[in-house]
């Protein structure tokens, strides 16, 4: 059994869904580091960022888009960005 079929037989119909994850580092000294600026920000955390919030979503939409489209009554997909 697939963790989707896992998840329908757990809550059913798949009606909905609300992309809205982000992934914000508590940031401890924020003077020595000085993250909002763009010249200080790694590659590392941009790539983070964008597998969290567009990979993350992309995902979701992927195989929850196709649970909707399957039960034939559609669904809708909010995607929330900042």
């Amino acid at each position: 059994m697939t963790k989707r079929d896992m998840l329908q037989d757990k809550f059913g119909q798949i009606d909905g869904l609300v992309n809205n994850a982000a992934h914000n580092p508590k940031v401890e000294d924020e003077e020595e580091s000085n993250l909002t600026r763009l010249e200080n920000f790694q590659l590392s955390d941009w790539n983070e960022q964008l597998s969290v919030g567009l990979t993350g979503s992309y995902l979701c939409s992927k195989y929850f888009g196709l649970q909707m489209v399957e039960h034939c009554l559609g669904g809708v997909i909010v995607n929330v960005s900042s």
